[in-house]
C-alpha cells in the first residue's frame, strides 16, 4: 500500500532522531514504535520483547567482535528457534507476532573495512570505501552470510522470520558515516557529555534516501513473514 508505506517513512523520520535504549513514539493510528537496545542476543530480552509486540523488527551484529563468527551463529540459532517456539502465541492478545531481522549495516574503517579494537582512537580518522575483496571478506559481511545461513536452516524447520536486506545499501555508502565524532562512555554522564573525540565509521547520517529503502524493505518483510506465518493481511487503520 503506498499510503501506508509514506506513512511508515514519515513516521520513522520523527522516530530515528530518538537517542538510545527504551525511547518510544506514540502514533496518530493508536499503536506505538517502541526501540530497546539489547546489543547481544539474550534470550530472556527477546522473550520479554515478544509479549507486547505485534511487529518485531531484530537486529544482531555489529556488538559481536570480527572472530566471533561461531559465537554469533549459534546466537543466530538459538534466537531463531526461540523466535519459532515462542512467536506463534506470543503477543498482547496471544495471537502471535511476526518477527523480521535485518542484516547489519556495512562499517567503513580503513584497511580492515570493519571495526577492530581502537579503531575509534585514530589519529587520522577516515571512513573508507571497501577496496577488492574487501567488501566481501570484513567482519560485517561474514556475519550476515552466518545470519542467512541460520534462516535458511531454520526455514527447513518451519516458518522462520524475514529478512531484510541492508548491508547491500550501505555498503556502497561509507560517505554517510559521523567521521569525526565525540563519543561519551557507557555511563549517563559520559552519553550526554560526549567529550572524548573518535572516528566513528559505523553509525550512518539520516537521509530519505538511505532510509527509505530500509522502510520499504521492512514493509515487505512484514507482508512476507506474514504470509509464511499463515496470517491474514494487515488492515491498515486510518488516523
Amino acid at each position: 500500500d503506498p499510503g501506508a508505506s509514506r506513512a511508515l517513512r514519515a513516521r520513522f523520520r520523527a522516530w530515528h532522531g530518538l537517542a538510545c535504549c527504551g525511547q518510544a513514539l506514540a502514533l496518530r493510528t493508536g499503536g506505538g514504535l517502541v526501540f530497546s537496545g539489547v546489543y547481544r542476543y539474550e534470550r530472556p530480552r527477546v522473550a520479554w520483547l515478544l509479549q507486547d509486540a505485534d511487529v518485531l523488527a531484530l537486529n544482531y551484529g555489529l556488538h559481536y567482535r570480527a572472530a566471533e563468527d561461531g559465537a554469533y551463529g549459534r546466537d543466530m540459532a538459538a534466537l531463531l528457534a526461540q523466535l519459532q517456539r515462542e512467536a506463534p502465541t506470543a503477543g498482547a492478545l496471544g495471537r502471535g507476532v511476526t518477527v523480521v531481522v535485518r542484516e547489519t549495516s556495512a562499517q567503513h574503517f580503513e584497511g580492515t573495512g570493519s571495526y577492530t579494537a581502537g579503531a575509534e582512537k585514530a589519529a587520522r580518522c577516515g571512513c573508507w570505501a571497501h577496496a577488492g575483496k574487501v567488501a566481501r571478506t570484513n567482519a560485517i559481511a561474514r556475519l550476515n552470510a552466518v545470519l542467512r545461513h541460520a534462516l535458511d536452516r531454520a526455514s527447513r524447520a518451519g516458518p522462520a522470520p524475514a529478512l531484510i536486506a541492508f548491508y547491500d545499501v550501505t555498503q556502497p555508502r561509507h560517505d554517510m558515516h559521523n567521521q569525526d565524532d565525540r563519543c561519551g562512555g557507557h555511563s549517563r554522564a559520559g552519553l550526554l557529555q560526549r567529550q572524548q573525540k573518535c572516528c566513528d565509521c559505523t553509525h550512518l547520517c539520516y537521509t530519505p534516501q538511505l532510509y527509505d529503502v530500509l522502510v520499504e524493505r521492512l514493509a515487505a518483510a512484514i507482508v512476507e513473514a506474514d504470509a509464511a506465518w499463515g496470517r491474514a493481511p494487515r488492515a491498515r487503520r486510518r488516523p
